[in-house]
């Protein structure tokens, strides 16, 4: 739980003013309730395929009223989120800006930490801590310098943001890309998608942008030609996909796919299952996208990279409130090239 002492506009308040309290609680209080002491299972640990909510509570496998007959990670996991629900009851000091919980926002990373190294009874001990600001706070793992945890463990998942985010202390997951350059390419994505729009195509944009260490190079850019090209298949990410080709073939990128292991996908939606699948197989590097896809999302609905094994960073809500409003400006409008719908004949009955 981080609690970030930065004011965002207001005046200092008077020595000792508090915020108004959620609830008769202290720290002094909770420290002094007995708690219940963990029971080990000696089950294996069970993939959890349950997907965590980014919007809202965090989606949790069933809880059974036993929950000795949990793996031992889910027993972890199930007090660490009590432990989290009681200290939201702690009233902050008005000087408290914001409180950072990575255990929610981060679920599906610290998830999978904890299945990883929570692999059978051992002794667990709860500190309490503010988590660093570009360790925990950006991967959900304790202590989880980004490089660290992406590329040396091999953790994956989606990050979503805390609300709210501090300027100050963004949280940009475990994407390589810096907060200001991330903002700019999802600019110009969105940018893609407001041609779309104009264009009467479902308003998706994308750029696919190369780092080489030191810069980062928009190499693709795009958005849905759909019912331009009466395609199907012309979904951004694979125009991108087709643009980054071309590009490796002309900068002699032997074999020319290569070029994906350092290609960054800035997409304005999140891909849907068909694209998702695409980007994976072909290596790219991670995927950053704007608002969710609830109906196709390749990665809150279907989780592609799981079921095809892969480890690649993907952070979703970079930008989505801009996102979801082309797509609900588009919606109110008529599709001009969806099929006319035709009239059912009615059927006569004999009398």
């Amino acid at each position: 739980m981080l609690r970030k002492k930065l004011k965002l506009d207001e005046k200092p308040a008077a020595s000792g003013e508090l915020c108004a309290s959620t609830g008769v609680f202290s720290l002094s209080q909770y420290a002094n309730i007995p708690k219940a002491k963990i029971g080990a299972s000696e089950d294996k640990p069970q993939v959890n395929q349950t997907k965590p909510e980014l919007d809202g509570p965090i989606a949790v496998p069933t809880i059974p009223t036993d929950t000795g007959s949990l793996p031992y990670w889910q027993q972890v996991y199930l007090v660490e989120r009590k432990l989290s629900a009681a200290l939201r009851k702690v009233a902050l000091p008005s000087d408290v800006a914001a409180c950072y919980d990575p255990i929610e926002y981060a679920s599906e990373i610290h998830c999978a930490y904890l299945r990883r190294f929570l692999d059978g009874p051992k002794p667990v001990l709860f500190v309490g801590m503010n988590p660093g600001p570009w360790g925990m706070c950006q991967t959900g793992v304790p202590f989880g310098y980004v490089p660290a945890v992406r590329d040396w463990m091999g953790l994956r998942g989606t990050v979503s943001k805390p609300t709210p985010e501090l300027a100050a202390r963004p949280v940009q997951g475990v994407s390589d890309l810096p907060r200001g350059a991330m903002e700019r390419f999802m600019e110009d994505a969105l940018q893609q998608a407001r041609i779309a729009n104009d264009l009467k195509e479902v308003p998706v944009g994308c750029v696919f942008v190369r780092s080489d260490g030191s810069t980062e190079t928009i190499i693709a850019r795009g958005c849905n030609l759909v019912n331009e090209t009466k395609n199907a298949t012309r979904h951004v990410e694979f125009i991108c996909i087709d643009q980054a080709l071309e590009y490796g073939r002309q900068h002699n990128v032997t074999p020319p796919e290569a070029i994906f292991s350092t290609v960054t996908v800035i997409v304005t939606v999140e891909p849907c299952i068909m694209c998702a699948a695409a980007l994976i197989e072909l290596g790219v590097k991670e995927i950053i996208y704007g608002c969710r896809n609830d109906r196709f999302g390749g990665c809150t609905v279907l989780d592609v990279a799981r079921l095809l094994g892969s480890s690649i960073p993907i952070r979703g809500g970079v930008r989505d409130v801009e996102a979801m409003e082309l797509l609900k400006e588009f919606y109110k409008g008529e599709n001009p090239s969806a099929p006319i719908p035709k009239p059912r004949a009615k059927k006569h009955e004999n009398l």
